[in-house]
């Protein structure tokens, strides 16, 4: 898988110990004419443990990529609330009475911010280095990039 919007290259971008490689790093692959794009990681703390830092790569792609999947279950509940002449704000408030650890997410455009749209897909890619087709992460993805 390539990185997305016809990019040549993923870049994954460490704000690390406080030092902000970003610029640094983004300039080395512009200068060789690449178009970027960026996956960044921000561990926020004085620790230097690359062990630290991997474990919290690790939790970032999966608090996003959980982000992900559940913008696209609602995005896709409310085209099918929609089809059915139903309102799924009201489907939403209602579950959000039940005591069973039901998590509220909206439907909307699809996804946004620098990390959600890019987290989950530099996991598919990863994933299919290794051989492994993560079939629900890679279509939550297209849902949430055919809202309108």
């Amino acid at each position: 898988m390539a990185p997305s919007n016809g990019s040549d290259v993923l870049a994954i971008v460490l704000h690390y110990n406080r030092y902000d490689f970003t610029s640094e790093c983004l300039r080395a692959l512009r200068l060789q004419s690449h178009r970027v794009d960026v996956l960044v990681l921000d561990n926020g703390s004085t620790d230097d443990s690359a062990a630290r830092l991997a474990e919290e790569v690790k939790t970032k792609l999966l608090e996003n990529t959980f982000r992900n999947v559940n913008i696209a279950l609602i995005n896709e509940f409310a085209q099918i609330c929609d089809t059915l002449g139903v309102d799924v704000w009201e489907v939403v408030e209602a579950a959000k009475t039940k005591p069973f650890g039901f998590m509220p997410f909206y439907p909307g455009p699809g996804i946004g911010g620098h990390c959600i749209p890019l987290d989950p897909q530099y996991l598919v890619y990863r994933a299919r280095l290794s051989g492994y087709e993560p079939r629900l992460v890679a279509l939550a993805d297209q849902i949430n990039q055919e809202m309108p």
